[in-house]
């Protein structure tokens, strides 16, 4: 008895996912953008599933879906079922436009980034430094922590667009280093600005 629930077990188990591959929607990406003119209010009302991973829009509609079915994000490949209780309605002030190649490379990029600011844990090591102009780069940084500590690490934290927030974080290997690095730098001029320098290894200056 126990055997024979086993392979009912696994023949439902593969029933389903039969199911769900022949009900997975093809669909095209799409953006959103607010047009200044409204649309005719003839024009039958559109509706669509937004990607909750990279808010690509998919036009869908009730017809196509079901009683649910598989969509798979062509941006980012993020999958999930979608049912048509949560589409979405197309207001009328807004009109969707392709999500073109250019736009997926700017989200590839931005997730690239982001995955990397993840990974990267700021060590024991670790000073923070503030005050930091946005011109400066990890070369700038690197020369002036070189006084206290040989090839220092330097992290610049950086926006979606790749452009600096204005703190860094720098590993100087011990923390001997830290306390020397907070006693003769604090307050040294980099690109043309004085910077702050302490100790920080936390998520809390990262938040900054």
């Amino acid at each position: 008895a126990v055997l024979l629930g086993a392979m009912m077990w696994r023949l439902l188990v593969a029933l389903v996912a039969a199911a769900e591959a022949l009900t997975r929607v093809a669909v095209v990406p799409h953006h959103h953008r607010r047009q200044s003119t409204a649309l005719r209010a003839t024009e039958q009302a559109t509706t669509f599933a937004t990607c909750g991973n990279c808010k690509a829009v998919y036009v869908l509609s009730e017809r196509e879906l079901g009683r649910g079915a598989r969509v798979r994000c062509a941006v980012c490949g993020n999958e999930w079922h979608q049912s048509t209780a949560r589409l979405h309605t197309l207001f009328s002030d807004f009109v969707l436009e392709p999500y073109d190649e250019q736009k997926k490379a700017e989200y590839a990029r931005s997730a690239a980034r982001k995955k990397k600011r993840k990974s990267q844990k700021h060590s024991s090591n670790s000073v923070f430094v503030g005050n930091l102009a946005y011109e400066a780069t990890e070369a700038d940084i690197v020369s002036v922590f070189a006084a206290v500590a040989d090839e220092p690490l330097v992290t610049i934290v950086r926006d979606d667009a790749g452009r600096s927030r204005g703190y860094a974080f720098v590993d100087v290997h011990s923390a001997g280093n830290v306390g020397k690095a907070i006693d003769q730098l604090n307050g040294a001029p980099i690109h043309g600005r004085e910077v702050v320098v302490r100790v920080g290894n936390s998520r809390n200056n990262d938040r900054r």
